[in-house]
């Protein structure tokens, strides 16, 4: 994920930074977790000509 691509989830109030550094920000390993899961089904959903490649590298 991207600098820029965390900062429009944070702006957007998907995910909270627990503590805000100049440039690092620390999040809860969980809500981290959830995030990951539910922006995988997105994908699914929005992408579904990518999940056949992805389902090949894992294999």
């Amino acid at each position: 994920m991207t600098y820029q691509r965390l900062s429009k989830l944070i702006e957007s109030g998907r995910i909270t930074p627990i503590k805000s550094f100049q440039k690092d920000k620390l999040f809860f390993r969980t809500d981290v977790e959830a995030l990951a899961r539910e922006l995988k089904e997105l994908r699914k959903k929005y992408r579904p000509y990518d999940m056949g490649s992805i389902q090949k590298e894992k294999k």
